[in-house]
């Protein structure tokens, strides 16, 4: 049976990811690996696009946008203007790091991010 789940995220950050997945709701870093879509993120919106891709060795990375982001008029991002730049900006994010599970924590530490460095700690649901 292909079931659908979610799993949902609250995190400090206050992006709030809730995932969705073909595999049951997990409870160990084992159950973690592999993709999981973006159903919900408070801070990007009603519908937010984006993956949070996990694999068996212990890394991550997520990247996250509203779905309503300008394309950039000049057709290059090289070439945007300031109101381009800051939509695209404050409509985004990506990260990449390390993660471990705990019970129900997932513990996500970032690396690199187009932000800035941070440690999230979320629930699973």
């Amino acid at each position: 049976m292909n079931k659908r789940s979610i799993l949902s995220f609250s995190a400090i950050t206050a992006l709030g990811l809730a995932l969705y997945s073909n595999s049951a709701v997990s409870q160990s870093a084992k159950d973690m690996v592999g993709t999981w879509t973006i159903v919900s993120a408070e801070a990007f919106g009603p519908t937010p696009k984006g993956l949070l891709m996990i694999d068996a060795n212990g890394r991550y990375s997520l990247m996250l946008m509203r779905p309503d982001l300008p394309k950039y008029a000049s057709n290059n991002r090289t070439q945007g203007d300031s109101e381009e730049y800051k939509a695209i900006g404050s409509g985004s994010i990506s990260y990449y790091g390390t993660y471990s599970v705990s019970g129900s924590d997932l513990t996500l530490r970032v690396e690199h991010s187009s932000l800035h460095s941070a440690l999230l700690v979320c629930e699973t649901a």
